[in-house]
């Protein structure tokens, strides 16, 4: 990771919401929303101009790291088709069949930690 890099995380009320920050600027994003044992990653960007640069497998540790600290013991998300083997080289098995959410195809995504 760059080491420009840093994460912060704001709590409010029952979601947390993670900011991925290179040299100032917000290059990364996610929602993340517990629930019981389980955190879902909600609203996952990364800046088309930081793409590949393995800041998104960064946010994703970070994202691990925190529901781990919360006591979770699962991680799941609602990737694009686009995204899906970037959660599948980090971990992440794919379950049931693609649906559409916003106009766009996606699939459920799984991590236990």
């Amino acid at each position: 990771m760059d080491p420009r890099t840093k994460f912060e995380i704001i709590e409010h009320a029952s979601e947390s919401y993670v900011a991925g920050i290179l040299d100032g600027e917000v290059v990364a994003t996610c929602l993340l929303v517990p629930e019981a044992a389980v955190v879902r990653m909600k609203r996952v960007a990364v800046a088309s101009s930081s793409q590949g640069g393995g800041i998104g497998t960064h946010v994703l540790q970070f994202c691990e790291a925190h529901a781990r600290s919360i006591g979770a013991s699962t991680l799941t998300a609602h990737a694009r088709e686009t995204a899906v083997r970037f959660y599948a080289n980090n971990g992440c098995a794919t379950e049931g069949e693609y649906f559409e959410e916003a106009g766009i195809p996606h699939v459920a995504v799984r991590k236990h930690l």
